[in-house]
């Protein structure tokens, strides 16, 4: 391609200039004498002058970049690009060069939109065109190709470029056969073109035709020779192909092909360390950092590829080269957090800080900080640090992340999703984050916006795992089962050994009762390598679920045997006994346990469970309160303990037993909705409200707390400012909800306001759906009474009182009936 310096030199600018003063000095009868003569020269060099100095300043910026570019020094060329923009903001050449220097940089997203704007300015520019068709190919962006293909088809339907682009959008939509005949088609032509052969060796190398690739693209080099993105992608088809020695021979050659661009040494490197090449790897950084050994980055990756040993001698090197080098100082830091040297890493960070003070590095030596104090839970240290430094700089990428971390931990959905919201502004494909903001999306109770989340996040990283995980779980809460197994083997394809993936897929297919699946899932376990442990305990589930009951026990035995303090085995070996009308034998097996190993962590608390079931309370409290005693942090003794207790009338003891747990148990979710309905049930009005408020505090869409608090509300307190809040607790239940007991909680706040139009509404909705039961029909009771229907009221208080169980209200309810007899 013509550079934009050589168009410059040519064009029609310099050239109309000059003939204007040709032209000009032509017409002699205008020059009678030498003052006209003079004042036209003036003339004629401030025209000239005022043609040519920003054309000529914008080419030899350009000029510069150019050679930048070929010495390797991109961030120099890249500011040099930029002034040429600001000469000129309309050159999309100017913007394309500025394009392939983000690139060299690794900056994807100032790349995507310097060939963007491109485009803006011309339509027709190929080579930005096949760019930015790389990266919607990358993201497997099928409509934005054929937005590109359309583009160009339009102009020319013969277009290879926009044929290209079409196959590319086919291949991505599914439409695989049609895109690799026609793929095909397009290559029985002489095609030379490098991006065009590019994209088509991508759709076969992603339809895993590698050697199909591999001839595309050594097709393109034999008439582009070193073309450096042609190389690149072949040797990332070598890679995939596990044929590394052909990759070395790639890198090697792209190296001596662009000397100064260290992205090739880097990747190299790492080539060598993946293969165990460690003299290699170091070798060949060593004549990086000795090139220019004034570039942080050279000796950053020398490091960051060394063996963990010796990176804090190399480190102490680097910085005695570059001694003002805050990035080296930084991955100091970094290193002894690897080695778990906390304090000195503390040291590090705490030097910068005081150096820096509120500056960027300043505050980002503050944020590292608060990672330590969030690693080592000292949440009140960490979110201190984080307030000082959004106070300086509210939009400080890392302490956002961090505050959105913290919160997820901390299980505050709400929070997290404000901070991820954030982040997300700077960095809108960051499939990490997106994954963040859709589990704290799933954390706060909004199951939608979690699912977009975290489909966008593996819709840009396929190996977003965690994301590929909890679209799994979602689906499997909402009953799409299928669903989540495709999630799950999303994940497999990638990574066929990765065992928490197979070990869901297990469980998954268990819930389904798809026995001949489990049993493949289990050989592929075993293949993956899974332990041994976790083979039994799988095989054992499976011979359960088959109702294959000695084989069932032998397996949990096994992997009883192998991890002895591990509940699953043990629980699942009980389970057993009791699917079989054995809990005699569940309950021997449990007493031999205890007395063999008193201090067993859960053996005392499955007893007490088998105990229970056999009716012997007075031999399951004491079994659940020596569980307490042994594995005081195992939670559902507690609360089977303190359940057993109140269900003997001990009601005052039972509450203390929850009590002392929230001791230990602070905030727990398992524990305060107990606490909260004993109290209730008791009659203690204010205390339940307490428990119920410090759950919703803590889980702010629990439909159950929030109900249970709107009727004690309505039901016990019943003043305005109280009606007030229990209508806001429950004023969404019609439109969320058809369950019948949260509706008329809602149907009652109305009644108790006084809005009876909208409590007869609800409550007719609530009737509908139960229309039995005892506490519905005294509300309508009382309504209709309310509304003068005193024989829908009789009709509705005589069902009420013949299920006398499920009504508080019952003596209310006969006196009403008695006085309408009257």
């Amino acid at each position: 391609m013509i550079s934009l310096l050589q168009v410059s030199t040519g064009n029609s600018s310099d050239e109309w200039c000059v003939r204007r003063g040709v032209i000009f000095e032509g017409k002699e009868g205008l020059m009678t004498t030498w003052c006209d003569r003079w004042t036209a020269l003036v003339l004629l060099a401030f025209v000239l002058s005022g043609c040519g100095s920003a054309e000529e300043r914008k080419a030899s910026y350009v000029a510069k970049a150019n050679a930048f570019r070929a010495e390797g020094n991109f961030p120099k060329a890249r500011v040099a690009l930029l002034n040429a923009l600001k000469i000129d903001p309309k050159d999309p050449h100017v913007y394309f060069l500025a394009g392939q220097v983000f690139e060299k940089e690794a900056n994807w997203s100032q790349a995507f939109r310097r060939y963007a704007r491109v485009l803006e300015l011309d339509s027709t520019h190929r080579e930005a065109l096949g760019r930015l068709a790389r990266f919607y190919l990358a993201a497997q962006d099928s409509k934005e190709l054929q937005a590109l293909a359309d583009t160009v088809l339009a102009q020319d339907p013969q277009d290879v470029l926009g044929l290209t682009l079409q196959d590319c959008a086919w291949f991505l939509a599914g439409e695989k056969s049609k895109a690799l005949s026609h793929a095909d088609a397009l290559l029985k032509q002489n095609l030379t073109d490098p991006d065009i052969l590019l994209m088509l060796a991508v759709v076969f190398s992603a339809n895993q035709e590698f050697e199909k690739a591999q001839s595309i693209l050594q097709r393109g080099l034999t008439v582009h020779h070193g073309h450096v993105d042609l190389l690149n992608y072949l040797a990332t088809i070598s890679i995939g192909m596990k044929d590394f020695d052909n990759a070395e021979v790639v890198y090697l050659q792209l190296l001596e092909t662009e000397p100064h661009v260290f992205s090739h040494r880097d990747t190299l490197a790492g080539l060598y360390r993946y293969l165990g090449k460690s003299d290699k790897s170091h070798a060949l950084l060593r004549a990086g950092v000795a090139l220019d050994p004034d570039n942080e980055q050279h000796w950053k990756s020398l490091v960051t590829y060394a063996e963990s040993a010796q990176r804090e001698e190399l480190l102490h090197e680097a910085l005695q080269a570059l001694p003002h080098s805050l990035t080296l100082r930084f991955l100091l830091g970094a290193h002894y957090e690897q080695i778990q040297d906390y304090q000195k890493a503390r040291d590090v960070y705490d030097a910068l800080l005081t150096e820096e003070e509120s500056s960027g590095e300043g505050l980002k030596a503050e944020v590292e900080l608060a990672k330590l104090d969030f690693a080592e839970q000292n949440a009140q240290s960490a979110q201190t640090r984080l307030a000082n430094v959004l106070k300086e700089h509210p939009r400080q990428f890392d302490a956002l992340l961090l505050k959105g971390k913290l919160a997820l931990a901390q299980k505050e959905g709400r929070s997290a999703v404000e901070a991820f919201r954030i982040v997300l502004k700077d960095e809108p494909n960051n499939s990490a984050i997106q994954s963040l903001l859709g589990q704290a999306h799933l954390l706060a109770g909004e199951f939608e916006l979690a699912k977009e989340s975290l489909e966008k996040a593996v819709a840009v990283n396929s190996r977003q795992f965690d994301a590929y995980t909890a679209l799994a779980r979602l689906s499997a809460r909402e009953g799409e089962l299928d669903q989540a197994q495709h999630y799950l083997e999303a994940i497999l394809n990638v990574v066929p050994t990765h065992i928490e993936s197979l070990w869901s897929l297990f469980q998954l297919q268990l819930g389904q009762r798809q026995w001949t699946q489990g049993e493949l899932t289990i050989t592929r376990l075993e293949k993956a390598g899974g332990s041994a442990y976790q083979i039994d305990l799988a095989k054992g589930f499976l011979a359960s679920g088959r109702q294959q009951w000695d084989r069932a026990v032998q397996a949990f035995i096994r992997a009883q045997q192998t991890n002895p303090d591990a509940l699953p085995p043990l629980a699942a070996l009980v389970n057993v006994h009791l699917q079989r009308k054995q809990p005699e034998q569940a309950q021997a097996y449990l007493q031999k346990m205890v007395s063999d190993y008193p201090e067993h962590p859960f053996a005392w608390g499955l007893l007490g469970g088998v105990l229970v079931q056999l009716h012997d309370a007075p031999l399951a409290i004491p079994a659940y309160q020596k569980a307490t005693e042994v594995n005081p942090a195992w939670v559902e003794p507690w609360k089977d303990w303190a359940t057993l207790v109140w269900a003997q009338g001990q009601k005052s003891e039972a509450i203390d037993i929850l009590n002392v747990a929230l001791t230990k148990h602070a905030q727990s979710p398992l524990l305060l909705p107990v606490l909260a309905a004993f109290y209730q049930t008791d009659g203690q009005t204010d205390l339940a409200i307490r428990q119920y408020e410090s759950i919703l505090s803590l889980s702010p869409n629990d439909v159950v707390a929030a109900n249970n608090l709107a009727y004690l509300l309505a039901d016990k307190k019943g003043d305005p400012r109280n009606l007030d809040k229990a209508l806001a607790l429950t004023k969404d239940f019609e439109a969320q909800t058809q369950n019948p007991f949260l509706l008329d909680t809602l149907a009652w706040v109305y009644y108790k306001m006084g809005l009876l139009k909208e409590a007869t509404s609800v409550l007719n909705k609530a009737l509908a759906k139960a229309p039995d039961h005892a506490l519905i029909n005294y509300h309508f009771g009382l309504l209709a009474l309310q509304t003068g229907d005193r024989a829908t009221a009789h009709t509705h208080l005589e069902k009420a009182v013949q299920r006398p169980s499920e009504l508080e209200h019952i003596e209310d309810a006969r006196r009403l009936l008695a006085e309408m007899k009257q």
